[in-house]
């Protein structure tokens, strides 16, 4: 009992000083001015599961930028220069988000593989469902997801976060696809995992028979009827995901909400940190970021 009686004393000391920490990282002006979750950031990089987000996001890290993957909740994450993140992209699908999407979104835990609202903001009255999923962070979810879906174009009610410039990161949909394969696709005649499944049928509820019923297991017969039927049904809703995802963030390009995009096999981080305007003291939100930029990228990070 002494024993875990030490235990609990120890985390709650390295709990309390890590919270000390961000606290003063990200409330004070001891390191860099806080920002706000309606604040504008410099960039946002948006591109599917697999594109390549976390090592792009790594890279900016090693420039000395804020960025995070995945989130843009400042008031916990030190994210103030930018966000790279596939989820993020909604606020360029097209519409609003409809009722059938947030009630698949935020009716349970395991339909939100790849999203919480944590994401986007902090959300300091669900603190007594922290580690779980209920009606608190249920009525939270869908307040962020009707906030965010396809705000970018919405000139009436713009997104909360905005972002200087935002930037589309694409990758060969072949080797997205295989990525994905092998995360999500028990073996090639399986049906697509089923919380990525609910996830993207909630994204494209129009288009939710192209990710397969989440909930059924393959039949003996389906898998005789169509033996490699596609190598498979998995990987052909993966490649439906990857073609849907980019329709929407194409048909934003070309409107001019999305301010350009890049290929990650040919594209270095100074050259992404460049396109996002942390080239210049003019167009850098916060000078010092540019002057991290400057120092890193001519001592020759990628």
């Amino acid at each position: 009992r002494i024993a875990v009686g030490i235990v609990v004393i120890v985390v709650l000391i390295a709990s309390w000083s890590h919270g000390l920490g961000a606290w003063v990282l990200l409330r004070t002006t001891l390191v860099r001015p806080p920002v706000r979750d309606d604040d504008p950031r410099q960039l946002l990089v948006v591109g599917t599961q697999s594109s390549g987000t976390t090592g792009m996001t790594d890279s900016l890290k090693q420039l000395g930028l804020e960025v995070e993957h995945e989130n843009s909740n400042s008031a916990e994450t030190l994210c103030r220069d930018g966000t790279v993140s596939w989820f993020h992209g909604i606020r360029f699908f097209p519409g609003r988000a409809s009722d059938a999407s947030l009630d698949a979104l935020c009716r349970r835990a395991g339909s939100r593989t790849g999203f919480h609202p944590r994401m986007f903001r902090n959300a300091r009255s669900c603190w007594a469902e922290w580690f779980g999923w209920g009606d608190c962070w249920a009525q939270t979810c869908r307040e962020v997801l009707a906030e965010n879906w396809g705000c970018a174009h919405a000139a009436d009610s713009p997104c909360e976060t905005p972002f200087a410039r935002a930037l589309l990161q694409v990758r060969h949909p072949l080797r997205v696809v295989e990525s994905l394969g092998v995360k999500f696709c028990a073996s090639a005649d399986a049906p697509l995992n089923r919380d990525l499944a609910a996830l993207l049928a909630g994204l494209w509820p129009a288009d939710a028979a192209r990710f397969g019923p989440p909930d059924a297991a393959p039949s003996t017969d389906a898998a005789r009827a169509e033996p490699r039927s596609s190598g498979s049904r998995c990987l052909v809703a993966l490649g439906w995901y990857w073609t849907l995802y980019h329709e929407s963030l194409l048909a934003a390009l070309k409107s001019g909400v999305l301010h350009g995009w890049y290929r990650i096999e040919s594209t270095p981080s100074c050259e992404v940190a460049k396109r996002a305007g942390f080239d210049s003291t003019r167009t850098a939100l916060f000078a010092p970021a540019a002057a991290r930029y400057a120092r890193a990228c001519a001592e020759g990070v990628p």
